[in-house]
């Protein structure tokens, strides 16, 4: 779906002209930008709950030159979706997947943007800091994660697996990405529905605006019938 294609289906189901649906839609995504970017839980009925975790620094160790990197912490946005209401088994072959996009990134991680991965000179050691490797394709590493402040409840531990490094003179984009994401990807169809400001909230504001739609449909039934 594109964001022409929502502002429509906006527009039609509120009975609003495109130009209020799509000013209504990016009110709503900068909202939701703010309180991610300021690590505060959003929760959506029926549809899922937002939130933001912190990655703590860890040691990058090149597997085919020995050179080690500090890579800098990381905050990352996460997206648990409702299932209180499915009486059927939930197809794991399909789900609705959130991904944020850069600027919503650059936000969130507004604390660590001047921290960059850093060539660790030999001899000198970080005790108390894990340590991965970039080349262990069938090992499952535990990255230590730090849950943001009065952020509740807490997501559990994710578990990420470390997969091959095709440019190892490139350590720090591709490492980095596979550090954080590759333990998320499965292989299932995914919806990934970018929108506004790098929010990925389409099926939630569907799921409020057919709220809203029904709410004024019943009160003008009662109108009527009074």
């Amino acid at each position: 779906m594109t964001q022409k294609e929502l502002i429509g289906k906006l527009a039609n189901k509120l009975q609003w002209d495109e130009s209020n649906s799509s000013d209504f839609l990016e009110t709503i995504s900068n909202i939701l930008n703010e309180q991610l970017s300021e690590n505060n839980i959003i929760s959506i009925d029926n549809f899922g709950t937002f939130s933001t975790q912190k990655y703590q620094e860890y040691i990058l160790v090149d597997s085919e030159t020995g050179e080690r990197y500090l890579m800098p912490p990381e905050v990352v946005v996460l997206f648990e979706p409702y299932t209180g209401d499915v009486f059927e088994p939930v197809d794991h072959s399909f789900n609705i997947s959130f991904e944020a996009d850069d600027s919503l990134k650059g936000k969130i991680n507004s604390a660590f943007q001047n921290f960059e991965p850093t060539l660790i000179n030999e001899g000198v050691e970080f005790p108390g800091i894990q340590v991965v490797s970039s080349q262990q394709p069938k090992t499952e590493i535990a990255i230590p994660i730090e849950p943001i402040a009065d952020a509740e409840p807490t997501p559990p531990v994710e578990t990420k697996v470390v997969g091959d490094k095709e440019n190892l003179s490139k350590p720090v984009l591709q490492t980095d990405i596979d550090l954080r994401q590759k333990s998320r990807s499965r292989k299932s169809s995914r919806v990934l529905i970018p929108v506004l400001g790098g929010v990925a909230i389409v099926m939630a504001t569907l799921f409020f605006f057919n709220g809203v739609a029904s709410r004024k449909g019943v009160n003008s039934g009662k109108r009527r019938n009074n």
